[in-house]
């Protein structure tokens, strides 16, 4: 109910970064492979959506935009707890019918409280928006994801193989970048 790992109803809404160039551009991870040709580019990039996914799952902060919608009953506080950080804003909240103005936000925990209306056991609605701009994400997760893509790059014989990757250094700017 809300504060568990099971949230009833999420769905992303709508994805906002729809060009994940904007976050670490093909340029830059050619440029830290030391490539300068074209024929593996389509190669960087799944490894760059890959990278990306990689940081969102292990940081649990969303790089790239989007919007979630999610319909849950409320813990016995009458509060909802958000996973999808950073957060950056909230776009609706419904209880029932009815649209909700009155809330607040604990940037520090992601605790929407004092939500007014919302008992404990009430279904609600709510519709926000997380994830960095482009230019807001922190310098130590664009580091990791280009480490990342480094290493799938130079080790993909061992991806295609299943005999698994290092990402032991990746992991530590990750950890450093969970704190950011």
């Amino acid at each position: 109910m809300g504060w568990g790992l099971f949230i009833m109803n999420k769905e992303i809404v709508k994805t906002i970064t729809t060009d994940i160039n904007n976050i670490v551009s093909l340029a830059d991870l050619k440029q830290h492979l030391f490539i300068d040709f074209t024929a593996d580019d389509s190669l960087i990039e799944s490894y760059r959506a890959a990278a990306i996914d990689y940081c969102e799952n292990y940081t649990g902060k969303r790089l790239i935009e989007r919007q979630y919608k999610i319909t849950d009953t409320a813990d016995d506080k009458g509060n909802i707890k958000l996973y999808d950080i950073p957060i950056q804003s909230i776009d609706e909240i419904k209880i029932g019918d009815e649209t909700v103005d009155t809330y607040k936000l604990e940037n520090q925990t992601n605790i929407l409280s004092k939500i007014s209306g919302l008992l404990s056991g009430r279904e609600y609605t709510i519709t926000y928006t997380s994830g960095y701009k482009p230019d807001d994400i922190p310098p130590v997760l664009i580091h990791a994801i280009k480490l990342i893509v480094g290493t799938y790059y130079t080790q993909r014989s061992d991806i295609l193989f299943n005999r698994g990757i290092d990402t032991k250094a990746a992991d530590r700017l990750l950890n450093l970048g969970s704190i950011c």
